[in-house]
């Protein structure tokens, strides 16, 4: 019999509830194939079910290993959380994995090595060309993103080990919400099996599955940064394992581990950034080390309700990309207020450029997230650049056209136009 008859035939007396004859037809099957993951699993699973914790330990442990160097961390670090509910004292798995995944934090590009964000589809369209003046539903075409490496490699050994003992472990059932679109985020998660779709409600119209995440995403990260509204929910297509790392559990161990913020903060920058650039017209005449060196100037930013961003009349301090937030462009002499910015709004070219002074004052209307290139940085970066700076200055010079028609027509200004 091959492994999977003897793993058939295991499940079927595990049905019945005669453990040791399934624990027997387990190791059979893991005999016959000493690569089946899943024969293993369901040993260690049989052990814990007999009351046996030191052999589901040993089972579990070498179960994370071979896990670890199929270049599966998540499904290792899962094991570890089932390790620790067996023995919260044990540590030596999660000192393991953390020293492993030290040592594989060079070894993929800056922009290969990062999930997409749940929300850079929406990203992409929103800053794919600039908006009309009645903007429509974004166009989304839904595709399964995953990948394998969510955590942040560039801690430190012991501050990662405290942060895969203190990691929780989720099952989801399918069709139950994760997260909510609106609520306040507290929490990002890594999809370690199973699937969810995101889904965003348009004003005036159903709700629409936008994006679809497999197994190894990560969503909900603006979480560890700011408390913002989701904007949108994530719904399990199926049931789902997760790991989930609370903002409340990173800003105890900030406290602590004096690093964790600054490596948190880039690994945000660096995942909103590697799917911002890549997307982009304007940075696509950029090089791989190019985009490297320009995402490194970039500066991740908070701004409270009220603070002034942009001032009508100035030269421009710098571009910035609304993550997270809502902002309004007003017009400072009378006060008109134009629609609102929302997330993914690029402004602050125009002055850049010099092609005139700033066409409007930005104000933040909530509590916003943003990305900031400095005036500095985008002259030696961007400005540098020929093909960038003509594609620029042409989206630049479209916008102060627009903005002349419509104050022609005395309509309202559209968000693309500060």
């Amino acid at each position: 019999m091959d492994s999977r008859g003897h793993k058939d035939s295991g499940t079927e007396l595990l049905k019945k509830g005669k453990l040791p004859a399934a624990l027997e037809a387990f190791k059979k099957a893991v005999a016959a194939d000493p690569q089946d993951l899943t024969a293993r699993r369901k040993v260690a699973e049989v052990f814990a079910k007999m009351g046996r914790i030191e052999d589901a330990i040993a089972a579990y442990q070498g179960l994370a290993g071979r896990y670890a160097v199929s270049n599966q961390i998540l499904e290792a670090i899962a094991v570890g959380k089932v390790i620790l509910q067996l023995d919260p004292h044990h540590q030596q798995t999660q000192r393991a994995l953390a020293q492993f995944a030290a040592r594989r934090k060079q070894a993929e590009q800056w922009n290969a090595r990062l999930p997409t964000t749940m929300t850079a589809l929406i990203e992409q369209e929103r800053l794919r060309e600039i908006p009309p003046p009645r903007p429509e539903e974004p166009s989304v075409d839904v595709q399964v993103r995953g990948a394998a490496e969510p955590f942040f490699p560039e801690l430190p050994r012991e501050v990662m080990v405290e942060l895969l003992q203190r990691l929780e472990l989720r099952t989801v059932e399918q069709g139950r919400a994760i997260v909510k679109e609106g609520e306040r985020g507290e929490a990002m998660f890594v999809l370690v099996h199973g699937a969810v779709k995101v889904v965003r409600q348009f004003p005036g119209r159903e709700p629409r599955v936008v994006d679809e995440i497999g197994e190894g995403g990560v969503f909900g990260e603006i979480a560890l940064l700011a408390e913002v509204p989701r904007v949108a929910s994530v719904i399990a297509s199926e049931e789902c394992l997760l790991l989930e790392v609370s903002r409340s559990l990173l800003e105890e161990l900030s406290a602590r581990h004096k690093s964790l913020p600054a490596v948190v903060n880039r690994f945000y920058k660096e995942r909103v950034l590697a799917n911002l650039l890549r997307s982009s017209d304007l940075f696509r005449a950029f090089s791989d080390p190019a985009l490297s060196h320009l995402a490194d100037r970039f500066e991740l930013r908070t701004a409270e309700r009220g603070e002034t961003l942009v001032k009508q009349g100035d030269m421009g301090r710098g571009l910035f990309v609304l993550l997270r937030g809502k902002c309004v462009a007003y017009d400072s002499p009378t006060g008109e207020e134009y629609p609102e910015l929302t997330e993914g709004a690029v402004f602050g070219e125009i002055a850049l450029l010099e092609l005139c002074p700033s066409t409007a004052t930005v104000r933040a209307e909530s509590r916003c997230v943003l990305l900031f290139l400095p005036r500095q940085a985008f002259a030696e970066e961007v400005l540098t650049n020929p093909e960038a700076s003509k594609k620029l200055e042409s989206i630049a010079r479209d916008r102060l056209q627009r903005s002349a028609r419509v104050l022609d027509d005395f309509g309202p200004m559209t968000p693309s136009l500060v």
